[in-house]
């Protein structure tokens, strides 16, 4: 999977700092996570595609987060896309996108299937697995985990024979991890005649909150995990105010769900010198980065 960083900072964009976007790539299917003001212009100037986008995921309502979604969709459209389209967020997200067709007179000429969270669930997409999690900010607000899909558990033929099942559509389903019911009435599970899908890579978005500690198990074990970190500790004080994370907070978080790598996105502008959240963050968790606009990450 190949990440974009379209805007890493936090609240209003400034220059060299835009708000909130990224964007996951698959087997030429992307994913849009938030859609902060700019983000249609920053994928053009990084050559990304609008219309290879299958699922945009919105952690919450803030502005910061969202004013980009009306540019995206719109541009989708106008380039030729009729695919459905999948918007995962807050239940708010489809009177905003339903308003903003209504008022402007535009018809986006495909579909828009919300998908409006309530809790911790779990979704499949083409590409990827997708879980979720309430977080703690002062509206509601969720993370998300991405996980790619697509490979096979390694079938034994020899074992499937061996209970009796017949070499067919059964023996798909079990690859496929789904038990089956013989004629006998035995119930067969995928591990009797397979060995688990090899693990794919996952990512982990977490952004405006405050630290977290109280994850599903989908949100462990991340090949990276993207957490904002707002403010230093010695600024904890507004962190807390304003349902943010401090650096050192999200390196604990990091090291809380065993993430391989962290990278710090959403900082505030007020730190000419981004290197001492890194610096501080490392004093925790060695491997973490800075998010910057326009990196781009192997995962």
């Amino acid at each position: 999977m190949e990440l974009t960083v379209l805007g890493c900072g936090g609240f209003m964009p400034y220059p060299g700092l835009a708000v909130p976007a990224f964007l996951l790539r698959r087997h030429g299917t992307s994913y849009l996570l938030d859609a902060g003001e700019g983000t249609q212009l920053r994928m053009v100037e990084s050559g990304l595609s609008r219309t290879d986008i299958e699922t945009i995921f919105i952690s919450h309502m803030h502005g910061d987060h969202t004013l980009g979604l009306p540019g995206v969709l719109i541009r989708r459209g106008q380039e030729g896309c009729r695919e459905p389209l999948h918007i995962v967020g807050p239940s708010r997200l489809e009177n905003y996108v339903n308003a903003f067709q209504e008022n402007l007179i535009f018809n986006l000429r495909y579909e828009i299937r919300f998908v409006p969270l309530s809790g911790s669930e779990l979704h499949t997409f083409s590409q990827v697995w997708a879980g979720t999690v309430p977080l703690e900010h002062r509206i509601e607000n969720f993370g998300f985990v991405l996980c790619a899909r697509g490979r096979k558990r390694k079938f034994h033929p020899e074992k499937a024979k061996e209970i009796g099942i017949p070499c067919g559509p059964l023996w798909g389903q079990l690859q496929e991890g789904k038990e089956i019911v013989l004629k006998n009435g035995r119930v067969v599970k995928p591990r009797e005649v397979s060995d688990p899908p090899p693990k794919g890579p996952k990512i982990a978005y977490i952004t405006d909150t405050r630290p977290v500690f109280s994850y599903p198990e989908a949100f462990h074990n991340a090949d990276l995990l993207i957490h904002e970190a707002m403010f230093l500790e010695k600024h904890r004080h507004h962190a807390e105010k304003k349902y943010h994370s401090t650096a050192l907070e999200a390196a604990r978080v990091a090291n809380h769900l065993n993430a391989d790598r962290l990278l710090l996105t959403h900082r505030s502008h007020r730190y000419n010198d981004p290197e001492i959240l890194l610096k501080e963050a490392r004093s925790e968790f060695s491997n973490t980065e800075l998010a910057v606009d326009g990196m781009e990450i192997e995962v």
